[in-house]
């Protein structure tokens, strides 16, 4: 009788793991290493495992980060002292 092959049985790669290997084989390209985020067809964000810089914050994040609450607070001080 048929004998199913050995990997026929192993499983299957996850949603997740799919996603996660595409932002591996596209995240390196030379248009997509400056960009900390990717967009999948799934309209889901990724991480690009590729990049090196600094962070840039999630794409549909509303608010600002510290590092952009502290640079407004900055300049709002200097426009006050300044007369502004």
């Amino acid at each position: 009788m048929f004998e199913p092959h050995p990997d026929d049985l192993a499983p299957l790669a996850t949603m997740s793991d799919s996603v996660r290997e595409w932002a591996a084989n596209v995240g390196w390209h030379r248009n997509n290493v400056t960009n900390q985020w990717l967009l999948h067809d799934y309209d889901v964000w990724t991480r690009n495992p590729h990049y090196t810089g600094p962070d840039q914050g999630h794409p549909d994040d509303d608010y600002p980060t510290p590092e952009q609450l502290a640079a407004k607070d900055y300049a709002d001080r200097c426009a006050y002292w300044d007369g502004k």
